[in-house]
């Protein structure tokens, strides 16, 4: 019956008093508290009123000063989960005694946080103002989470060393497990350049304690040393990730992306094997090789060389972000110091789709977008468009024709 649409559950709740209770249940398990607050000014009759509150184990309300988790949970005898404020602000969940929580009710609160670098060396408590605080009693079992954390640069232009020691600032508060690090986070996002160096050894540390390791990882990376052979790169932190989250975005919001589609797809990504992998959506941005203007296309060396040789670790999503801007680099050309601009191309959708189609796998839902452009969605949109067509090509002629046989005498049935 959860199928069905609002009007078919109420026609079915007033028609028949034998699905009247499974369809109130599916009805109220969710509401509004304005609609609740409508239903009192409707409903005349007691024992009616009473069946819908008893249907209510989820009430959403998006003003904080109002709400007032004690009698919430005392007129709902259901009630699990207040949904408080417009954008998720925070979550009250109500745990019942059971074994596992020795016989005690508990309360896990969810909250979500926009803060600044220098702010992550505080508390959670410290940084709820009074206009988001939402004061529980003190004879409650309340146990602190984070539903989503944002972390972004104090200016919007500041240059990149000043960004980069932030980053510093929020792994070194993050290794340590102090200030706001110091209870759990669903979603973390942080928008300050952090050193791939840095990023790997948080990642190596978590994997000895998981349960520390956010679901959803966005953040933003410094340029690596493509010339050393050894040392933290994109990749290796797509593969110490694939241990610890969900979902992975690595982004280069603050410089020039260093590793281009050619280095990634080129390199075999070594994903864990004695470890179930939990990494099912990832998006990362990549540059393009540039070419010099003048240049033929048929003098292009485009071409990839695909390096992954692993079985397919089974992404659910797999996005890729190509930035398109153009570099302009100061050259001589006839005795003048002039600035060259080297237009960057995008190397053969076939290939595209062969290197992404062997991490991902045959179910995975893969997009191929690009940036730094003019009409950068139009232009996505575009190349998306010609990219899903090579991959259906791909996957059609990967498909295994239905071939017969006939059964040994061993094995019929």
């Amino acid at each position: 019956m959860s199928y069905l649409s609002e009007t078919s559950l109420v026609n079915i709740a007033v028609t028949s008093s034998d699905t009247f209770e499974e369809a109130i249940t599916i009805l109220y398990d969710d509401i509004l508290y304005g609609r609740y607050q409508e239903l009192l000014r409707k409903c005349t009759t007691i024992k009616r009123l009473r069946q819908y509150v008893s249907a209510i184990r989820t009430i959403r309300t998006p003003v904080v000063r109002d709400t007032k988790p004690v009698e919430l949970f005392a007129a709902f005898p259901n009630l699990r989960k207040i949904y408080v404020g417009k954008d998720c602000m925070q979550i009250i969940e109500y745990i019942p005694p059971s074994a596992s929580t020795k016989g005690q009710s508990t309360f896990i609160r969810y909250s979500s946080l926009a803060i600044k670098p220098r702010e992550v060396v505080q508390s959670l408590q410290t940084l709820m103002s009074p206009s988001r605080d939402l004061p529980l009693p003190e004879e409650w079992n309340v146990t602190e989470k984070l539903l989503r954390l944002d972390v972004s640069p104090l200016q919007p232009n500041l240059d990149l060393e000043e960004i980069t020691h932030q980053g510093n600032v929020i792994v070194d508060t993050w290794r340590n497990g102090k200030g706001i690090f110091e209870i759990p986070i669903h979603k973390l996002l942080v928008y300050c350049a952090i050193p791939c160096e840095d990023l790997y050894e948080r990642l190596i540390e978590l994997r000895q304690n998981t349960k520390l390791a956010p679901s959803i990882l966005a953040i933003s990376v410094v340029q690596e040393d493509l010339e050393r052979k050894e040392g933290p790169n994109i990749i290796t932190l797509i593969e110490n990730s694939a241990y610890l989250v969900e979902r992975l975005m690595i982004k280069y919001t603050m410089s020039k992306i260093s590793m281009d589609i050619h280095q990634f797809l080129q390199k075999d990504i070594r994903f864990p094997k004695d470890v179930d992998n939990t990494l099912k959506i990832l998006e990362i941005t990549l540059s393009l090789r540039s070419i010099l203007p003048g240049i033929p296309l048929e003098h292009e060396n485009l071409d990839l060389e695909l390096g992954y040789t692993g079985p397919p670790i089974s992404l659910a999503s797999f996005r890729i972000s190509l930035d398109c801007s153009p570099d302009k680099i100061s050259q001589q050309v006839n005795g003048k110091e002039r600035l060259v601009t080297y237009k960057p191309r995008i190397p053969p959708l076939s290939q595209i789709t062969k290197g992404m189609l062997a991490i991902g796998g045959i179910n995975c839902k893969y997009i191929l977008g690009v940036y730094g452009c003019e009409d950068k969605e139009y232009r996505s949109e575009m190349l998306n468009e010609m990219f899903q067509m090579e991959m259906r090509e791909l996957l059609k002629a990967r498909k295994e024709p239905v071939r017969w046989r006939r059964l040994s005498p061993e094995e019929r049935v």
